[in-house]
């Protein structure tokens, strides 16, 4: 069972399930972030046309009712979880450096 010192080491699954246990609302927009973040193990993890980081971000933006110690550490776990993800560099591929179809050559009227 995680708990508030494993919080680090935990899966978005597994803080989803710990927001469950503490956090009982009847306001369906935070509890279907809830639902997508128990999904997710990661916040590289796609979720139909988003990402979890994408859930997570909107999760703690609208959660802002949920109070309490649970609360406030699962809240600083997130923030710090997107500030590091954030941080991270994008490695894009790089396109191929030798046209794959040949050279290109341009005519005066600009067609090849």
């Amino acid at each position: 069972m995680t708990t508030i010192a494993h919080l680090p080491a935990a899966t978005l699954a597994e803080i989803a399930r710990i927001i469950r246990e503490d956090w009982h609302t009847e306001d369906p927009y935070p509890v279907q972030m809830i639902d997508a973040m128990a999904e997710l193990r990661t916040l590289d993890t796609p979720y139909f046309a988003e990402n979890g980081r994408t859930v997570v971000g909107t999760f703690l933006a609208i959660c802002r009712a949920w109070h309490g110690e649970t609360a406030r550490a699962v809240k600083k776990e997130l923030w710090r979880r997107l500030r590091a993800h954030d941080r991270k560099p994008i490695v894009r591929a790089r396109p191929p450096l030798v046209h794959v179809h040949g050279p290109i050559t341009v005519t005066r009227a600009g067609r090849a």
